[in-house]
């Protein structure tokens, strides 16, 4: 190999070097000027819940399912007005409404009395949810809720919470899901 294609080569080396370490540095100086993300997290508070429970008068449950309408599956949140589809600008959920839902489900039931998840109960429930937006006055969350006995369904329910709100949507969505929460509970506490 000649002197100069050495020469070309390392030349050809060096530029492909600095174009990286270009790059990394100049993708730093834009990522400074890219708007801040908010995130926000919706779930049950147990932080006053003192309830002492006879876990032996529990009704058992299972969680059978989660599922979650187009438009709501991602961490997008979800801006209506009329028939205006829209989503926060700077804001996403910190996860997934369905994977919310789950865990604040989960806190609730360990929190309170009389229903307790097992994966081998007879009693199941399914959750749907078709709708967690903000609205121009209030915040909305409507979910389906199955309860069946081995193969018959016993009960099919739309909760619909609406929380009006004046400065912050999202605490307002965070209570609609907390008295959602609530409605699930007795809901299925019917059937004990």
């Amino acid at each position: 190999m000649s002197f100069s294609l050495k020469i070309e080569k390392i030349s050809k080396i060096f530029t492909i070097f600095t174009a990286g370490i270009a790059g990394v540095v100049f993708s730093g100086c834009l990522a400074k000027n890219a708007p801040k993300l908010s995130y926000y997290e919706l779930g049950y508070d147990d932080s006053n819940s003192v309830n002492i429970c006879d876990r032996r008068a529990d009704t058992l449950v299972n969680l059978a399912y989660i599922k979650v309408q187009n438009g709501y599956e991602n961490r997008d949140i979800i801006i209506k007005d009329g028939i205006n589809i829209d989503k926060l600008q700077d804001a996403k959920y910190i996860s997934s409404p369905k994977d919310m839902l789950q865990k604040a489900l989960i806190l609730y039931l360990n929190s309170n009395c009389h229903l307790k998840l097992s994966s081998d109960a007879k009693l199941q429930m399914g959750l749907n949810i078709t709708e967690i937006s903000i609205w121009p006055d209030y915040a909305f969350i409507e979910i389906v809720l199955e309860i069946k006995d081995d193969n018959r369904v016993l009960s099919n329910e739309i909760i619909s919470i609406k929380e009006s709100y004046k400065n912050k949507p999202i605490d307002a969505l965070n209570l609609a899901l907390n008295k959602a929460l609530q409605k699930i509970h007795s809901s299925v506490l019917e059937y004990r």
